[in-house]
């Protein structure tokens, strides 16, 4: 796959890396929990000031090796109802449940070059690839942001232009 194709994939991301690994993709859980928002966070998902949120911060593995980080930021009244399996989630891969159980919908993606990685203090950086999504469940928002790590096939020459 052509890395914009990565960048612009708008199904589950976890799914389409599984299919460039030769091991299994593998979820690593960095931190998970009721924490504040940042306020650029809180500005995308148009929220209040001095808000919380379910957050979720995982490390995705591909051949064994980081191939991303993701922070989903979920408001507690997306929490409501079918949506709160998100928060039993663990070392399970998050997109599968988004599209194929709750029937997210996203309804904005953007790209950006990062130079640090604001929930990882002291994370200077080359610059990486970061996507944020907003997603709809039931009409509530979810965001998330996905960087692309080095070792990431998005990075890879691509021998086939």
């Amino acid at each position: 796959m052509h890395p914009s194709q990565w960048l612009n994939y708008y199904g589950s991301l976890t799914e389409e890396m599984q299919q460039a690994s030769s091991a299994p993709i593998r979820v690593e859980v960095l931190r998970q929990g009721t924490y504040p928002i940042f306020d650029d966070e809180r500005a995308t998902l148009d929220l209040p000031t001095q808000r919380w949120a379910w957050i979720r911060e995982v490390q995705l593995l591909g051949n064994n090796r980081p191939w991303l980080l993701a922070r989903t930021v979920i408001p507690m009244t997306t929490l409501k109802g079918r949506a709160n399996r998100l928060k039993l989630l663990g070392s399970k891969p998050l997109g599968p449940v988004l599209f194929n159980r709750l029937g997210a919908e996203r309804v904005s993606i953007a790209f950006e070059q990062v130079h640090e990685i604001a929930w990882q203090p002291n994370s200077s950086i080359d610059a990486l690839w970061c996507r944020q999504s907003i997603f709809k469940i039931d009409q509530e928002p979810l965001l998330l942001k996905e960087i692309f790590l080095p070792e990431n096939p998005v990075y890879q020459k691509n021998e086939n232009k």
